[in-house]
């Protein structure tokens, strides 16, 4: 199970980082090349267009998915409490 909610926390932020890339290379050059007050409503429009279920169901579903997956993992029975490096470190043959 936390492998699937790790996937979707995974591609969830992928999908979100994807957009702001876009936004940020496709529209801020474009709203830069108008007049305050044109990018001011203009912003103003994409705000009223941005707040849909869609995006919102993939901001704020990837933001508890992150969440899930780190509470799953922080809490394992029995596990020490450590980075994947620090595992890797130990258990590598050149730190031997």
């Amino acid at each position: 199970m936390s492998e699937i909610i790790a996937m979707v926390a995974g591609i969830g932020a992928a999908a979100v980082g994807g957009i702001y890339l876009a936004f940020s290379l496709l529209v801020m050059p474009a709203l830069r090349r108008r007049s305050g007050a044109d990018a001011a409503a203009t912003m103003v429009m994409i705000n009223k267009h941005a707040v849909r279920a869609p995006f919102m169901a993939l901001f704020f579903g990837t933001a508890v998915a992150c969440v899930a997956i780190a509470v799953i993992l922080y809490d394992i029975p029995g596990r020490t409490r450590q980075c994947a490096w620090q595992r890797q470190q130990r258990t590598s043959p050149e730190s031997s």
